[in-house]
């Protein structure tokens, strides 16, 4: 051993190997963070913790790559929590003096007046990963703020403080107790970023890479614990020194052939990428007894390829990394077999573990089937979960980047870096291998701010603080933020992203009040648990001081270490990044930590087949035939490739002009356009032919009818002759029912003749017997009514006589006679003889109740002859003068003139009744004679119905016959006007027929029409004239190779008549040549925004009047704020068209993205694994150049449609022609006027 290899141990008094200082038993607690533990670590871990004990500022210097940052954080991680503190940063570029200065001040406490420091008895250590910071290129000059925070932290080295800046009076700050950590990687000759007054503060701490020795030693070491501890196969254990080794000589091969460069920042790569290797190797779950040397060399190969050949841009690249992987392998014999695997399809994921099961199993996937199955339920509950459903489209490179994205998140602190082209479906397979890995997706989607800039920075820090306290909180959720180039774009934004990867939380957000919060979540969670796991190094005894340390006295910088470490365990970051330009590049140079910290995913051009299933998709929805189908599929495929040798050539030529770019947006506006062309051509060229089928419907119906019509004149002679005739036969019948009429009419008047004297006859008679009957019924009354008077006192007053006298009692025994009341007989006062004594039975009957009643009801026509002769015979008496008795009493003189009417009444009426009888003698003739009379009554109405039902009858027949004579006549007036029109659109219907043929076979052709019209919308606006007419002779040339029909001389104006209107567009100052004509047709129909080449002005000038009307905004292309402001107000805000003039090449690619973010409201761009047709208003923003030599970014492609233009030789002949006949006619008008 040489000195360098031993270090002084006090436990031992002795020097011993730096290996030593670790124990014989390796414990790995869960394998949160991989710590390769070599002598090269345990000497820089053994010097740098003897450094922060004596308070020594500690400086790790060595290249990139080497695990300063590691062996840094192991040697703070053995210290205890009980005295010493940590701050922790990352620098970078855009790090500035404020930042530093604020993440530390926040966190210390007051000690005394301008002092500041950790709490009492503790140390605090600022840790700064590391202080060489990164350039942007040799060609950009070096910023002033580059050097601020190195030069804050030199006077803290130096005065141990630094000046207050949020102070007015900038007081100086004590910093007590407080020193510095940190890196610094190896400088390069020409750069002096850290000067020698910063260096001369710290000790210089060495660390060199490790041999492959000791590294092999390592790694197998980790291997052989984890397959013994897991009981793994012997094979598999037996092999642990193979794998560790190979895994080093695969990326030191890979680094070889493969060197990183300025332009190619992502092929550094290095020990981190082999222990990245070797942590997948001891990744798989489940039962170890299964795993076998075969799949361990399946999964070996696998994790190599997608650590090392992911991180490659293009086909070349990858093939020499694949390359250099298998020179690595062919020198390990137990690889073998893996060689055959390199270009195969493995698969590896944790996506297929059952939901119930709390631990995730790594395994190879052996079921293809089920496992597109289960990502197509993954997807489903995805659609259902989110805002805005999509319904992707699953293929294999789909899949794959599915399970490379959510292996990249597994890992503690992982992070991912997806590097694709817009479109290329990367945001989407992010979001859904986020969601399946069971993160809670976070995206910055509502934070654009007014400004060209993009995103408002407040509310980004405000979002990304939110995020944070997601993550470090006591929620169940794991955030992931999901970022994209609008993000990225932004210096700021970036390395706020670059903090985050690297340590899990922003230092410099921190305010104030947030330290609150951070103490209450501390307080409530085990410091010890997820996010705790402060002291690991520690012996079982020290975990109560720890606990006592945390608990008792909890201190700002020891809840912002744990919320730190829980903030690092739970959040993770997606980056979507472009490959195009210098963005990532520069950003990669500038943060280098996102290199450092990230798996890369490249999302490579998609392969024929993904864009054969995008297509066969989006085919289903227009369900055309089975051979059709995949005609269709092919062609789209073939438009698509051939562009690519066209965009070469085109570049190469001598014509050159303007760059345009192909890719998968491309492709997907290609079958977008395809789709809304051929529905909107088939439902137009449906209802062409509908109406011309009706046209001919209506003419052959009109035909049938007119038949119809004359068959049913032929009928109407027959049936008005039969008609006619019983018309005659009805007049007959009325004149003989007239006639029994007449004499029915004739008989009941000479009946009703006879009646009538027979009436008057019993009239007379009737009225005589009622005169005669008058005086005495009128008597009979006026008695009657006196009877009424009679009261009960009036009865009782003659009851109550006790002598009555003659006249009284002769009265009422005359009335004893009237009621049949028999008398008593006594003897004579004498004695001698018996008499009747009428007095008693007298008063019997008038006390009776009924004696008034009795006498009203009495009936006088039943008189008996008995009662008259003795009534009469007792009147005759002198006592019954009326005299007498009117004077006796007012009632007996009632009863006495009652009975005088009654007497007088019956001997009336047996005076008249011989007059009676007569009278009842013409009655009975009188109603004989009715009778007879209402018999021929009946007679008669009888006869006169039937006159009536037969007149009725021959009315009706009247009715018919003039309705069969207008019938008739109508018909005979249809027939006539049918014949006029058959014989007036006889040429009309042989046209109509004819066109039905054309629009039959457009509708056959329309599926070639729309193939050719969506090609030219999307590929062949950028191209003048000739190559246009050069690639549809091709594409047409194809189209027959699959058996597709279509228009020979197509055009798109004509094809597309909806959108085109040939005279307004003239009258707007469009050229009429057959080029410009279909630049205009395709402006109008393409659904993204136009990016029009127009050196000459055409453009400028046909929208301008176009959108007269519509109040066109015309913005200056040189301002993208103007440009910002004028979309927002305009488009977004008032659906205003916007005409951005004059635009220059420097201002597309992101910026234009950010201009065409602000439309995601208007209309959604087309997604690449989303429905292609895409439904809103289309925004009206028009972009003009005026240069022919206009170069674009490949990212900007997507966004615009260019459109071509320029002035071609048919535009300049039909120019000078019109200018020619301008000038002939003014001439002629000249000579005219002076004529």
């Amino acid at each position: 051993h040489v000195c360098f290899d031993l270090g002084w141990y006090i436990e031992s008094c002795d020097w011993l190997p730096w290996m030593e200082h670790f124990s014989n038993e390796e414990v790995f607690d869960n394998q949160v963070e991989l710590v390769v533990r070599t002598a090269a670590m345990a000497s820089a871990t053994q010097l740098a913790t003897l450094g922060c004990k004596a308070h020594t500022q500690v400086l790790m210097c060595g290249p990139r790559s080497c695990g300063k940052t590691v062996y840094m954080q192991h040697a703070l991680d053995n210290l205890k929590i009980t005295q010493f503190r940590q701050i922790s940063f990352s620098f970078n570029e855009l790090t500035t003096a404020s930042d530093l200065q604020h993440g530390v001040d926040i966190r210390l406490e007051k000690r005394g007046r301008n002092s500041f420091g950790p709490p009492a008895g503790t140390s605090c250590i600022f840790v700064i990963d590391d202080l060489s910071l990164p350039l942007v290129g040799a060609r950009q000059a070096r910023r002033p703020s580059l050097s601020q925070p190195l030069e804050l932290l030199r006077q803290f080295c130096n005065s141990a403080g630094w000046y207050d800046r949020l102070n007015p009076a900038h007081s100086f700050k004590n910093l007590q107790d407080c020193f510095a950590h940190g890196t610094l990687s190896s400088q390069h000759p020409q750069e002096d970023q850290v000067s020698e007054r910063l260096l001369r503060h710290f000790y210089i701490l060495g660390v060199l890479p490790d041999s492959a020795d000791n590294l092999t030693e390592a790694f197998s070491t980790l291997l052989r614990w984890k397959y013994i501890n897991d009981c793994y196969l012997d094979e598999v254990v037996a092999v642990t020194e193979d794998f560790a080794r190979a895994s080093l000589e695969i990326v030191q091969q890979v680094g070889k052939m493969l060197p990183a460069t300025p332009a190619q920042p992502l092929r550094s790569v290095g020990v981190r990428e082999a222990a990245k290797i070797v942590c997948s190797l001891m990744s798989m779950g489940g039962d170890a007894e299964e795993h076998e040397l075969e799949k361990m060399v399946r999964l070996f190969v696998h994790e190599s390829l997608r650590i090392l050949v992911d991180r490659c841009g293009n086909e070349a690249d990858m093939e020499t990394a694949t390359r250099g992987v298998e020179l690595a392998m062919e020198q390990f014999d137990v690889l073998a077999d893996g060689l055959s695997l390199l270009r195969s399809d493995l698969l590896f994921t944790d996506l297929l573990a059952p939901p119930e099961e709390d631990e995730l199993v790594y395994d190879e996937v052996e079921d293809n089937e089920r496992l597109h199955n289960v990502l197509e339920m993954g997807i489903d509950d995805f659609c259902e979960d989110s805002k805005q459903p999509k319904e992707l489209i699953l293929n294999a490179a789909a899949i794959e980047h599915i399970l490379r994205i959510s292996r990249a998140l597994r890992p503690y602190g992982g992070s991912a870096l997806v590097v694709g082209s817009n479109q290329s479906g990367r945001r989407s397979l992010s979001r859904i291998a986020m969601w399946m890995s069971g993160f809670a997706i976070r995206e910055p989607l509502s934070l654009f701010g007014p400004s060209a800039s993009g995103i408002d920075l407040k509310a980004w820090q405000k979002e990304v603080k939110h995020i944070i306290h997601e993550a470090g909180g006591k929620g169940a959720d794991m955030p992931a933020l999901l970022c994209s180039d609008t993000e990225i774009d932004r210096e700021d934004i970036c390395s706020d992203l670059s903090s985050l990867v690297a340590l899990g939380h922003v230092p410099h957000l921190w305010e104030q009040e947030d330290m609150g919060t951070i103490l209450e979540v501390v307080r409530d969670l085990d410091p010890l648990g997820d996010g705790g796991d402060i002291d690991s190094s520690e012996e079982e005894d020290d975990h109560s001081e720890v606990e006592k340390g945390i608990e008792g006295r909890i201190d700002t910088l020891c809840a912002t270490y744990c919320y730190g470490r829980r903030c690092r365990a739970h959040l993770k970051v997606v980056m979507c990044i472009s490959p195009s330009g210098d963005l990532l590049r520069v950003r990669l140079r500038q943060f280098p930590a996102l290199t450092k910290h990230c798996t890369v995913d490249w999302f490579r051009p998609w392969p024929s087949e993904a864009l054969t299933a995008i297509a066969e998709k989006c085919m289903a929805y227009l369900q055309l035939d089975e051979a059709l189908s995949p005609a269709c599929t092919g062609m789209c495929n073939h438009m698509h490739d051939s562009m690519v040798p066209l965009c070469h050539r085109w570049h190469k030529s001598e014509d050159w002009r303007h760059q345009y770019h192909t890719n998968l947006s491309s492709f997907l506006e290609l079958i977008g356009v395809f789709l809304r062309v051929l529905t909107a051509s088939k439902k137009e060229l449906g209802k062409m032919k509908l109406r011309y089928e009706k046209g001919l419907q209506g003419l052959n119906a009109l035909d049938e009818e007119l038949q119809q019509l004359r068959k049913a004149a032929e009928s109407f002679g027959p049936l008005v002759d039969d008609k006619r005739s019983e018309i005659a036969d009805i007049m007959k019948d009325i004149d003989d029912q007239e006639a029994v009429t007449s004499e029915a009419r004739r008989a009941l008047e000479a009946e009703r003749e006879v009646a009538k004297a027979r009436y008057q006859q019993v009239a007379t008679i009737k009225s005589e017997c009622e005169a005669d009957l008058a005086d005495a019924n009128t008597r009979m009354s006026d008695a009657q009514s006196a009877i009424e008077s009679i009261t009960a006192n009036d009865l009782a007053e003659i009851k109550a006589t006790r002598n009555p006298s003659n006249t009284i009692k002769k009265v009422l025994e005359i009335m004893c006679v009237m009621k049949g009341q028999k008398f008593a007989r006594v003897r004579e006062d004498n004695g001698v003889g018996l008499l009747n004594d009428s007095w008693a039975a007298s008063h019997k009957i008038i006390s009776e109740p009924t004696f008034i009643q009795w006498i009203l009801e009495y009936d006088k026509d039943s008189l008996p002859q008995s009662i008259i002769k003795t009534v009469s015979k007792m009147l005759l008496d002198k006592d019954l003068e009326a005299s007498k008795v009117q004077r006796s009493s007012k009632v007996l003189y009632s009863l006495f003139s009652w009975v005088h009417a009654l007497l007088e009444y019956d001997m009336m009426s047996k005076a008249l009744k011989p007059k009676q009888q007569a009278l009842e003698v013409a009655e009975i003739e009188y109603s004989e004679v009715e009778s007879q009379l209402e018999a021929l009554a009946a007679q008669y109405q009888v006869a006169t119905d039937g006159l009536q039902k037969q007149k009725q009858k021959l009315a009706d027949q009247n009715a018919l016959m003039y309705s069969l004579t207008a019938q008739q006549q109508e018909t005979e007036g249809h027939i006539a006007r049918a014949e006029k029109l058959l014989h007036d659109l006889g040429s009309e219907r042989r046209l109509w027929e004819q066109r039905v043929v054309e629009i039959s076979g457009g509708i056959l052709r329309v599926v070639g029409d729309a193939l050719i019209a969506a090609g030219i919308v999307v590929h062949l606006g950028a191209f003048p004239g000739q190559e246009r007419r050069d690639a549809l002779i091709s594409w047409e040339q194809r189209l027959e190779q699959l058996g597709i029909q279509y228009t020979h001389g197509f055009s798109l104006h004509g094809f597309i008549r909806d959108a085109v209107n040939l005279d307004e567009w003239s009258a707007a100052g469009l050229p009429q040549d057959a080029a410009n004509m279909q630049s205009a047709a395709i402006v109008s129909v393409s659904r993204r925004c136009a990016l029009c080449i127009d050196p000459q002005g055409y453009a400028s000038r046909w929208l301008k009047n176009m959108e007269k009307t519509h109040s066109l905004c015309v913005v200056d292309g040189g301002s993208p704020e103007q440009i910002i402001q004028a979309v927002t107000a305009g488009v977004v805000v008032a659906n205003q068209p916007i005409l951005i003039e004059g635009l220059q090449a420097n201002s597309l690619g992101i910026s234009l993205g950010r201009l065409l973010a602000r439309l995601k409201e208007i209309q959604r761009l087309p997604d690449p694994f989303g429905k292609t047709a895409c439904a809103t208003e289309k925004p009206r923003l028009y972009i003009t150049a005026r240069t022919e030599h206009f170069s674009i970014a490949a990212e900007a492609c997507h966004w615009v449609t260019m459109v071509d233009f320029s002035a071609s030789e048919d535009c300049i002949h039909n120019q000078m022609l019109q200018a020619l006949l301008s000038s002939l006619v003014s001439e002629h008008a000249t000579k005219q006027r002076v004529q």
